[in-house]
């Protein structure tokens, strides 16, 4: 029996070809905008899956794009859910280390001092990003939404100074990073947190040497609460 669709609608001739990654560049035997009619159900079934390929492709162009944050939100939860924790992280961990790394070539090529100012409002960027890890439905989101948001704390900052103590990282980090050590324990997580108490509170001692006063307070006190409640 043959299948009636109604066919796709087709792509406007002014349009470029060329936009988006080379993945997407049409071909003579797949090109999913050309008008037509399916007469079996293996034909539609056949260019479903096609379009699940393109989908998946779409998907990996965001998230290599660092844009996963700004999909519209009925593709939120179709990327999170087809990336996962674990793939956002290394993507994550790849974009922070860049970002750093840029920065410090920048200053260097200009000739001045990069300073904790400077990386905390970089790292302060990544902060959707690690949120939508910790949203992810696999069962290591939060632990892994936890790893990042701390690997991006340690790149918040230099050892030599903080320039003028505009740091918009901290706080924010702090209260999510909190945020996450509660989640985590009502999940029945459990991990080593008098590690991460005894290196969030050293590193509180030696921003103090820089100038910072107040170092991730929420997330000590939280800490603290399951080493003594331990």
């Amino acid at each position: 029996m043959g299948l009636n669709m109604i066919p796709l609608k087709r792509k406007s001739s002014e349009s470029n070809d060329e936009d988006g990654p080379d993945d997407f560049k049409r071909t003579k035997h797949t090109d999913i905008w050309d008008d037509k009619h399916f007469s079996t159900v293996d034909d539609a079934l056949a260019e479903i899956e096609l379009l699940k390929s393109h989908l998946d492709i779409a998907i990996r162009f965001i998230n290599k794009k660092n844009l996963t944050s700004s999909v519209p939100d009925p593709l939120k939860p179709v990327c999170l859910s087809r990336l996962g924790s674990k793939t956002l992280y290394r993507s994550l961990r790849d974009n922070i280390d860049d970002v750093a790394e840029r920065l410090t070539d920048k200053t260097t090529y200009l000739d001045c001092k990069l300073t904790g100012d400077d990386l905390s409002v970089a790292m302060a960027e990544f902060l959707p990003a690690i949120r939508d890890i910790a949203e992810c439905p696999d069962s290591e989101a939060l632990e892994t939404a936890y790893r990042v948001l701390w690997y991006a704390k340690e790149q918040s900052y230099d050892e030599d100074g903080t320039g003028n103590g505009e740091r918009p990282s901290d706080e924010l980090f702090d209260e999510f990073l909190k945020e996450l050590i509660e989640r985590r324990r009502e999940k029945g997580e459990v991990w080593d947190w008098e590690r991460d108490l005894k290196e969030l509170e050293e590193e509180r001692e030696g921003r103090r040497g820089v100038g910072i006063e107040r170092w991730f307070e929420r997330s000590l006190e939280a800490l603290r609460g399951l080493v003594e409640g331990n």
